[in-house]
């Protein structure tokens, strides 16, 4: 059986130039490419060499998101302390 090699975290918004401000301007995450698409576009934020984030516009997305529990991603750090004064001083 074969392994998994890769895993895409995805982010859909109705305003995800916004959304992709947060986890550039604070976390510090860049993004490697920007898709454009004929209705939608997004972005892809390489986390890891195996792992990335999507955050992109879908038609179908409206409004603020009223299950805010329903995605929640964990990313490990090596210093929990140098993170916490890092997004302090932001």
């Amino acid at each position: 059986m074969s392994k998994i090699n890769k895993i895409l975290i995805q982010i859909y918004s109705e305003t995800p130039d916004l959304l992709v401000k947060f986890y550039t301007n604070i976390l510090d995450l860049k993004i490697s490419k920007k898709y454009e698409l004929e209705d939608d576009y997004g972005y892809k934020l390489d986390l890891t060499d195996t792992c990335s984030l999507w955050i992109a516009k879908h038609s179908e997305i409206h409004g603020k998101n009223t299950e805010v529990y329903r995605n929640i991603i964990t990313m490990y750090v090596d210093s929990v302390r140098e993170w916490f004064e890092k997004l302090k001083e932001k």
